[in-house]
C-alpha cells in the first residue's frame, strides 16, 4: 500500500469540498451538529489551497485524508490559558478522513505527519480544538499525547456546543 502525505492543489477543490460535506453528513447522523453542510465553507478550503496549509494523504492518486497546517490561531484561542507559551505553535484545522476509510489510522498518520511537519519548521508546539460532545475525538488526542486545556471556547452561534483546546509540546530532536 503505497500512502503518501503531500499538499493539495487547487484542482482538487470539489473533490476536498466533497470530503468534508460527506464528513459532515456523517457527523450530522451520529448527532455532531460541528460541520453539517455550512462548514469548511468553499472560500475557506480555497483560502487553505492557496496558502499552501491543506495537505491530503493519498492512496495512489485516490485522496482519503485532509489536515490543514498553519500558525494561523483562532480568535478564542486569546482567552485560552495555554500551558506551553512558546512562539511559534503549529495549529491544525479541518482533519478528515473519508467515512469510508475512517479507523484505519489515517487520522493518526496526519497528526504524525504534523508534529513531523512542525518540529521541521521550527514550531515549538502544536494546538487545535475539537468538538466538547465528540468524546472518541477528544480520546483520540489524548491518546497522541495532547493536553486538554481547562477553558472551553466557543466558535460562534452556528455550534451549540464548546470546543476543547489540546496543545502538545514538541520535543526537540
Amino acid at each position: 500500500m503505497n500512502l503518501q502525505i503531500k499538499e493539495c492543489t487547487i484542482d482538487q477543490l470539489d473533490e476536498i469540498e466533497q470530503l468534508y460535506r460527506i464528513c459532515g453528513q456523517d457527523m450530522l447522523e451520529k448527532g455532531f451538529d460541528n460541520w453539517g453542510d455550512f462548514y469548511p465553507p468553499r472560500a475557506t478550503i480555497e483560502v487553505d489551497l492557496s496558502n499552501n496549509t491543506l495537505w491530503g494523504l493519498f492512496l495512489e492518486e485516490q485522496l482519503l485524508a485532509v489536515i490543514v497546517l498553519n500558525a494561523v490561531q483562532p480568535t478564542p484561542f486569546t482567552t485560552v490559558h495555554w500551558q506551553f507559551e512558546i512562539e511559534p505553535v503549529l495549529v491544525v484545522h479541518r482533519l478528515a478522513v473519508k467515512v469510508a476509510h475512517q479507523g484505519n489510522g489515517y487520522a493518526k498518520k496526519l497528526m504524525l505527519f504534523a508534529e513531523k511537519y512542525a518540529q521541521e519548521h521550527n514550531y515549538g508546539a502544536i494546538r487545535l480544538d475539537a468538538y466538547s460532545i465528540n468524546s472518541q475525538l477528544l480520546k483520540f488526542y489524548e491518546q497522541l499525547g495532547y493536553q486538554r486545556t481547562k477553558e472551553a471556547i466557543y466558535l460562534g452561534a452556528k455550534w451549540a456546543h464548546a470546543f476543547i483546546c489540546f496543545e502538545k509540546m514538541l520535543a526537540d530532536e
